[in-house]
């Protein structure tokens, strides 16, 4: 292939998430920028698609309709063969049937689908069979994680079309913090006299977060020096609101919705927790760690290959509040474990989960020269 070939990724929308998170930093990683890049948004462009376009990317918003969209199928079809497509590559259901089914039209040579997360578990009998229709239409679908690797293989999906390419993150744009990350420097950046947790999450019902409040609010009542930060924004975070002032730890909880540079805001945590009841491997937990934080998160899909229980973070079960109550103290009593499981952290993020490998196994993928 040509160092200009056209790579057309499709998604819902640039709306802030992790797999958008992902994309954008896989648009301007050294690799891509050899690449002609079109991003195909089949809802609206979102928050993110500013960023996506500063590296270098073209995006395009194709205004699907609501239900089934035979015209949303001519549409990228056209779209494709007018721009000369080399490569599509898809994220999430409907951008993987949608665009899947148009690319295999077109003949486009290399189709690949990048499954974000193990979801598929939960997936309904319309998902499921949308899923096993779409998946036919790839040359090869990533997973990124082990776990989500397995659940392909469950939905039938052969070894020859599977690969694991795991999560990663720019890992230089977190690790300047980490130095911050002794308790003399945070007490400068703030006041030292408050403890703060933090979770950076959207606000869906996958995330927990309902976990984490339960399991914070006796420590809340305990403890007046603790205060919880909640990064993110999303449909539940009136509920979670109001679920705050419930609990009556509304003064010690605060909600600072989607925040763009969030590695400043991560320098001013002492803790971070991700209590998710399902994920691929999340970008959050990754950037938290990179940053030198030491995390609890619940060992749900592929987190158990990003902490190592004890050394790296702490694992606690899913839905469990007590459980992640008591992991939490016992982090918040103990300041030598949280330096050490933190320095860690930024050892486990730089040697498997750094952005410049991830993005070389897409090139590959790709199968560009």
């Amino acid at each position: 292939m040509s160092q200009r070939e056209t790579v057309t990724h499709v998604v819902l929308s640039l709306a802030p998430g992790g797999l958008e998170r992902l994309l954008c930093a896989l648009l301007a990683s050294s690799p891509m920028q050899r690449l002609r890049l079109l991003v195909c948004c089949l809802d609206e462009r979102g928050g993110l698609a500013g960023e996506a376009e500063r590296a270098g990317a073209q995006v395009l918003v194709m205004g699907r309709k609501r239900g089934v969209s035979l015209g949303l199928v001519l549409k990228l079809l056209a779209f494709f063969r007018r721009e000369k497509v080399d490569v599509v590559h898809t994220h999430s259901l409907d951008p993987m049937l949608y665009g899947g089914l148009a690319a295999w039209l077109a003949q486009v040579p290399v189709r690949i689908h990048t499954q974000h997360n193990t979801l598929l578990r939960n997936f309904g009998l319309k998902d499921r069979i949308k899923f096993r229709i779409a998946a036919r239409l790839f040359n090869r679908i990533v997973a990124v994680s082990d776990e989500t690797n397995r659940v392909l293989q469950m939905y039938g999906v052969p070894a020859s079309r599977r690969i694991t390419i795991l999560n990663s993150i720019d890992e230089g744009r977190y690790a300047p913090t980490a130095s911050h990350f002794s308790r003399q420097t945070r007490s400068e950046r703030r006041d030292r006299t408050v403890v703060r947790i933090g979770v950076v999450a959207r606000l869906a019902p996958e995330k927990g977060i309902p976990v984490l409040l339960e399991a914070f609010a006796p420590l809340a009542h305990e403890r007046p020096d603790l205060q919880l930060v909640i990064v993110g924004d999303g449909r539940e975070r009136g509920e979670l609101e109001r679920l705050a002032q419930r609990l009556h730890i509304e003064h010690a909880v605060e909600f600072l919705g989607y925040q763009d540079a969030v590695e400043s805001i991560l320098v001013t945590f002492d803790l971070f927790v991700l209590p998710s009841l399902t994920e691929g491997i999340p970008l959050a937990l990754l950037e938290a760690m990179g940053a030198g934080l030491p995390a609890v998160a619940t060992a749900v899909g592929g987190v158990p290959e990003v902490i190592e229980n004890g050394v790296s973070g702490v694992l606690v079960p899913p839905n469990d509040p007590l459980a992640l109550r008591t992991a939490i103290s016992s982090l918040l009593e103990h300041p030598d474990d949280r330096a050490r499981i933190g320095a860690n952290a930024v050892r486990r993020v730089q040697e498997k989960f750094g952005l410049a490998a991830a993005a070389a196994a897409y090139w590959d993928v790709y199968g560009l020269e």
